[in-house]
């Protein structure tokens, strides 16, 4: 995937994502690779450390959900899973609008993208 690609899914600005690619390069955390079809083109992957980074923050957030949802009565737990899905489904049917920004990251694009939510399990 190209940078301007990842803006565009980021809502981001290129330069904004440029400079955050190469202090993420830095770290040895993403590869850049020239693209064989269009020398003008840098594809952007995650290096091996990066997956690895990625697998121990997906880790501490299924954690840490797992650890919210124990506090609720157990027998509630499967309705507010099902609300929170429900909730990532219409985030991501509505999609943001032109002035509207996430409030904790302010970029444009919602955390429920796609409807998408990673599933804790209980």
């Amino acid at each position: 995937m190209s940078l301007t690609e990842l803006a565009d899914i980021l809502a981001l600005d290129i330069s904004t994502l440029s400079r955050t690619a190469d202090a993420l390069a830095v770290a040895g955390l993403i590869q850049r690779e020239p693209d064989t079809s269009n020398r003008r083109k840098v594809s952007i992957r995650l290096s091996e450390k990066g997956k690895a980074k990625v697998g121990l923050i997906n880790e501490s957030c299924d954690s840490a959900y797992a650890g919210i949802l124990a506090l609720l009565p157990p027998e509630k737990r499967d309705q507010v899973v099902e609300s929170i899905h429900l909730l990532a489904d219409a985030f991501g049917k509505a999609g943001p609008g032109e002035d509207e920004m996430c409030g904790c990251c302010g970029t444009g694009q919602s955390i429920a993208s796609e409807g998408k939510l990673r599933k804790v399990h209980q």
